[in-house]
């Protein structure tokens, strides 16, 4: 398996000395996205992202997560054995229809 590099450019490199520009390498397994360096950031219109930044970090509390690692997998499994609970409830009920043909 081929292994990509990313050639990011320095800023201490003049654009006309630097090498990389001119090349894109391909980013992971994705030959079609190509990285063309860091994207300047206008102060006066910054991206949406940018924007609702603070909104975003303001809706973040941490007592939605889980303490430690541990918990998380925990947590994980307990979603995961409640989906497949639900599930085959589902498809008993499906079963169950007078219409069992799968049509709506």
């Amino acid at each position: 398996m081929a292994h990509h590099t990313i050639a990011a450019r320095r800023p201490e490199t003049a654009p006309e000395q630097d090498p990389a520009i001119g090349k894109l390498e391909p980013i992971g397994f994705f030959p079609f996205l190509r990285y063309h360096g860091p994207m300047p950031i206008d102060p006066d219109d910054p991206p949406i992202w940018l924007r609702k930044l603070h909104m975003t970090a303001a809706q973040i509390d941490p007592s939605d997560y889980p303490a430690t690692p541990a918990e998380g997998i925990l947590q994980v499994c307990r979603l995961s054995d409640a989906q497949l609970a639900l599930t085959k409830a589902f498809k008993r009920s499906r079963k169950a229809t007078p219409d069992n043909s799968g049509n709506s």
